[in-house]
C-alpha cells in the first residue's frame, strides 16, 4: 500500500489550536473540544493512506 508524507503547516496548527480554543472557551467544553481536535488529527492522517478518502467526518459521530 502506497503512503503519503502528511504535513500539518503552522497556519493550520494555529487554527486547529483556534478551534479547540473556541469550543473549550466560549462553550465552556474542554472535554469535547480536546475529542474534536482528536478526531480532526485522526482523519488528517489518515489521508496518508487513503487520500482519496472523503466525508468521513460527516458519517461520525461527535461527543
Amino acid at each position: 500500500m502506497e503512503r503519503y508524507r502528511i504535513k500539518i503547516t503552522k497556519q493550520a496548527k494555529e487554527h486547529l489550536t483556534l478551534i479547540r480554543d473556541y469550543i473549550a472557551r466560549v462553550h465552556k467544553e474542554p472535554n469535547i473540544a480536546k475529542k474534536i481536535l482528536q478526531l480532526l488529527k485522526t482523519e488528517m492522517y489518515s489521508l496518508e493512506t487513503m487520500p482519496h478518502k472523503k466525508n468521513s467526518l460527516y458519517k461520525t459521530k461527535l461527543p
